[in-house]
């Protein structure tokens, strides 16, 4: 089962993205551990902030990505790995190629980087836009960790996925779409460690 929480732009930001982390909650009778609070919240490089939890080297490995040109969108497809290979977090993009400047597009275009680091690399001012919370979660929990482990608390369901929908926003425009899903076991896991 999935639930999502849309994510309003009205009033104090970090409010408004802490009632809907709790709304969130409500709705899928879970309770979200702290890691997973700060991932679906953070509006910063993810890429940075997943090193930073584990305690170790990231890296982006590029599974998918085809250029309409037609359209001027890149669709890439990504999972980010700890550095033993577990995956931490898989990712979809929408990327707007008349948003962005040609020596970014020719780094996108390569797939050594992450978005993030892209970002990074070439100083774009940005702002991020989180639209969307959620979790994906099985409730008979077949195969799934209880909820409540490392987080406390816990309802009925087990949580398999969080994850967020955000777009960065270069020169006024909506430069990326993206899609993130945090694999919530490994996270826990891996930050516990740390």
């Amino acid at each position: 089962m999935q639930v999502s929480v849309k994510v309003g732009a009205d009033g104090d930001f970090g409010s408004a993205m802490l009632m809907m982390l709790r709304e969130l909650e409500e709705r899928s009778s879970i309770r979200l551990a702290k890691v997973e609070r700060l991932l679906l919240a953070e509006v910063g490089t993810v890429e940075q902030m997943l090193s930073i939890l584990i305690d170790g080297p990231v890296s982006v490995d590029v599974l998918r990505q085809e250029e309409d040109i037609g359209e001027g969108i890149i669709e890439r497809e990504v999972n980010i790995c700890s550095h033993s290979g577990e995956v931490l977090m898989h990712a979809t993009s929408m990327i707007d190629v008349d948003a962005l400047p040609e020596s970014v597009l020719e780094d996108i275009r390569a797939r050594r980087l992450g978005i993030g680091s892209i970002i990074a690399k070439h100083r774009l001012e940005t702002f991020r836009r989180i639209v969307e919370v959620g979790c994906s979660y099985m409730a008979d929990g077949s195969g799934h960790r209880e909820e409540g482990g490392g987080g406390g608390g816990g309802g009925g369901g087990r949580t398999v996925t969080v994850h967020r929908v955000y777009s960065i926003i270069y020169n006024g425009r909506d430069a990326f779409t993206i899609r993130e899903e945090f694999i919530s076991d490994v996270i826990r896991r891996l930050a516990s460690l740390s």
